[in-house]
């Protein structure tokens, strides 16, 4: 385990600059929200699973922001579960 005390921007941008190509996020609502609010994610690989519930942990922490998305891809699969691909939109002032 490593324990990280840098703010997200500066811990993304030394993992950038280090071999390898990609980031995985994997974490809690707050982590992916910190990510985004600091402009470090790039795209989203979102898997639906088609399961009713009534309640759930939302993908991302609550936050006034809007997020433009661009559907790169998508892909069924034969229980039902559908994989859509999202780049992140950045820079846009539309």
């Amino acid at each position: 385990m490593i324990i990280v005390n840098e703010g997200v921007a500066g811990f993304a941008e030394r993992l950038h600059a280090e071999k390898g190509k990609h980031i995985w996020l994997v974490g809690g609502s707050e982590l992916v929200a910190a990510f985004l609010d600091s402009e470090q994610v790039d795209d989203f690989i979102i898997h639906v699973i088609p399961t009713m519930i009534g309640e759930g942990i939302p993908l991302v922490a609550p936050r006034h922001r809007n997020l433009p998305l661009k559907l790169l891809a998508s892909k069924t699969f034969p229980d039902g579960v559908v994989r859509l691909h999202y780049a992140v939109r950045k820079n846009l002032h539309t």
